[in-house]
């Protein structure tokens, strides 16, 4: 078993993607905690580093106070994924670093129902927000992606909060999918819910 646990770390190192995240999942699930000073390294990586920060979670709440230290790392992307482990756990520590992510122009989309589950104050209200930024055009790639996020989201909350906002991104300068969400959003909440706005 030992050399067994030898080998899976070692494809924590390994140049094939995949293999690390593998590697990280069976780690976690086993809670090998002395594979953790290397799984945190991960988190560095974009191309593992959510699926890195999900495996961190099969070591329980216990693992909450080291993942934390790096909510201080310089880079943000290592907090978000650092904060995306902590929301598994639904640590309040989370929610700062998650809410900051949302400026960036791509963020982790499973932030927004998180958030939500989490129950931060007004968030139909910070996504009515950063939706208003968009609200001209949304024909690049990095608008078009938030857009067209934050509106499903609101359509899930069935929030009226965009009620007046929404119908802006139904016209034709804005990209297809972004006018989808938008009239899927307006179809979601109710007329009784359009006169609460």
């Amino acid at each position: 078993m030992v050399k067994l646990l030898e080998q899976v770390r070692t494809h924590l190192s390994s140049a094939n993607t995949d293999e690390q995240v593998a590697a990280a999942r069976q780690l976690g699930e086993q809670r090998q905690w002395d594979a953790l000073p290397d799984l945190l390294r991960l988190l560095a990586q974009d191309e593992c580093g959510y699926s890195v920060a999900h495996a961190l979670r099969g070591f329980g709440p216990e693992v909450c106070d080291q993942v934390g230290l790096l909510l201080l790392h310089e880079h943000k992307p290592v907090q978000y994924r650092a904060a995306w482990t902590l929301a598994g756990f639904n640590d309040k520590r989370a929610v700062k670093p998650m809410l900051a992510a949302l400026s960036e122009p791509y963020f982790h989309e499973p932030f927004l129902p998180t958030l939500h589950r989490m129950g931060v104050p007004d968030f139909d209200h910070v996504l009515v927000r950063e939706l208003s930024r968009h609200r001209l055009a949304t024909n690049y790639p990095s608008p078009r992606f938030r857009a067209s996020s934050f509106l499903w989201a609101l359509a899930q909350m069935r929030t009226p909060a965009a009620v007046d906002l929404a119908p802006h991104f139904m016209q034709d300068h804005h990209y297809t999918l972004v006018r989808q969400r938008a009239q899927r959003y307006l179809e979601a909440i109710s007329p009784n819910r359009q006169a609460q706005a």
